[in-house]
């Protein structure tokens, strides 16, 4: 069951499921990965009893799309400052593309860039970019398409369960 919403409520109804021992899967979007979220859910809530989607993994078991040198970099300037068993957030890995694609963008946008030729930029047929999340592609209003992974967390690490690959 995708369940959209806010914070709060959405921690409430997956600790009512858990109560009634409901046997479903519930989905959420990635901020049900922090920590802050999972106090929320209490002790009687197991990392069973829901998923989240999330753009970035750092697990070695991704498709070939999302392994880019972009993610290599970027990994790897990661784990130097904050350790090698550190784990980026997705919004680390969004952040990080953002400035990326802002900057390839401004840089392929003729005389003064502005919003309008940026905008340009991303809604060119066949504009694609590596980033930390993966191989990137753009629709025709410049909406980026990616891969999505379904995980979940175990053993104090996020797990994915499921991956979805846009480029396929």
């Amino acid at each position: 069951i995708l369940l959209p919403g806010e914070y709060a409520d959405a921690a409430n109804i997956i600790r009512q499921a858990a109560k009634l021992n409901m046997d479903v899967e519930l989905l959420g979007d990635t901020p049900w990965s922090d920590g802050s979220f999972r106090k929320l859910l209490g002790d009687n809530v197991t990392s069973e009893d829901y998923s989240f989607v999330q753009f970035f993994s750092s697990e070695g078991d991704l498709t070939s799309q999302a392994i880019t040198k972009e993610r290599e970099l970027f990994l790897s300037a990661y784990q130097k400052e904050y350790g090698k068993d550190s784990e980026p957030s997705d919004e680390m890995a969004l952040g990080y593309d953002a400035y990326v694609i802002a900057a390839d963008a401004i840089g392929r946008t003729t005389g003064k860039p502005g919003a309008k030729k940026v905008a340009a930029v991303l809604a060119d047929p066949g504009y694609q970019i590596e980033g930390a999340t993966g191989l990137i592609d753009f629709n025709s209003i410049g909406d980026p398409i990616k891969t999505a992974y379904i995980t979940k967390r175990k053993n104090g690490k996020t797990e994915t369960v499921y991956t979805l690959d846009a480029q396929e």
